[in-house]
């Protein structure tokens, strides 16, 4: 009778444990649910939590340069980085009441991520279009921008053609951000965030027509019986001889050398790449962050029409003052051997 009464017992304590497991798991859910449903709106004591302040200490942040400019400005902060942190953080904490920033304007496709729209939504955060910068502009307030976008992060080592003590900048053909600083007269102001590129080690995926040439040799592999190794041209093993008369198929020879996702995150503004950070989690390395602040580009009088030649022009002077601070600055960085490739 004591037996089955402690059985008894035993039973009704894992029946107790596995109702909690199962109550925590539905208020888990529900509380997910409610943080999904609820609306993404600015929280400026969001801002100023002590939590980004230990996010400086972990990446070290330091700021070089002159001061930021008081008044209303658009910031344009190089390179994007796998993620964005060097444009984030200029949004949080003390980094914000340095740059005066705003918003930090962020890849529209963010807000069809759960959670992601709402973190966004709480630092205040606006979208990367035309008509949700120029109303947050013409509210009189200041935003930062990353011009390279999504693309920037398929540039760089290990790229192929990208060497690994060359830095890459995404803008030589990226002058929407200057078009918008001529349109409201606003100051633009180059930000180069030394270390952004190397908190996460990104995969460099095989092309679409390197995969192609791989399953050909594969198949030509097998279905040949010819002695003797030879190499295929765009691959980097031995197969066997094969007929000459195999040819690429039609849709394969269509396919740019790009990995498929980076064309994928091109169409879709939203970044589909294979990283890691240590112990090949997603936490970042711990790398220090320098922020490189340029002088202040004057835009002259807001001008809604600019020429392309006026767009050309101020661009490149923008180019100029970017290839200026990270040359006299990368040697207090450690990486006086680099250098900034415009693309």
């Amino acid at each position: 009778a004591l037996e089955a009464t402690l059985a008894a017992d035993e039973e009704a304590a894992a029946m107790l444990r596995r109702r909690r497991r199962m109550q925590g798991g539905a208020a888990v859910v529900m509380v997910a649910m409610l943080i999904a449903c609820m609306p993404a709106r600015r929280w400026r004591w969001f801002h100023k939590m002590s939590l980004w302040q230990h996010w400086f200490e972990y990446f070290g942040v330091k700021v070089v340069g002159p001061p930021p400019p008081k008044k209303q400005s658009l910031y344009a902060v190089i390179p994007h980085g796998i993620f964005p942190y060097g444009l984030g953080f200029v949004g949080l904490g003390e980094l914000r009441e340095l740059f005066n920033v705003d918003r930090v304007v962020v890849a529209s496709a963010t807000q069809y991520v759960p959670f992601m729209r709402n973190l966004l939504g709480w630092i205040g955060c606006v979208e990367a279009s035309p008509s949700h910068m120029n109303n947050a502009l013409d509210a009189g307030e200041t935003l930062a921008v990353a011009p390279g976008g999504i693309a920037e992060i398929f540039w760089g080592y290990p790229r192929p053609g990208c060497k690994p003590d060359d830095e890459y900048a995404l803008i030589k053909a990226r002058k929407g951000f200057v078009r918008m600083a001529m349109r409201h007269g606003l100051p633009l102001v180059p930000v180069y965030v030394f270390g952004n590129t190397k908190i996460y080690k990104r995969v460099q995926l095989p092309s679409a027509v390197e995969v192609c040439r791989f399953t050909r040799a594969l198949r030509m592999c097998t279905q040949t019986r010819h002695a003797g190794p030879m190499r295929v041209p765009g691959t980097s093993g031995l197969v066997r001889k094969c007929p000459p008369t195999m040819q690429y198929s039609p849709t394969c020879t269509l396919i740019s050398g790009n990995p498929p996702t980076q064309a994928l995150s091109n169409m879709l503004h939203v970044s589909l790449v294979a990283f890691w950070g240590r112990l090949g989690s997603l936490v970042p390395f711990q790398v220090p962050l320098t922020y490189a602040i340029g002088n202040a580009i004057d835009t002259g009088r807001p001008n809604l029409n600019p020429t392309e030649a006026q767009v050309d022009a101020l661009h490149a002077l923008f180019c100029a003052e970017l290839k200026r601070i990270f040359d006299d600055h990368k040697g207090g960085y450690g990486w006086g051997h680099k250098e900034l490739v415009l693309v």
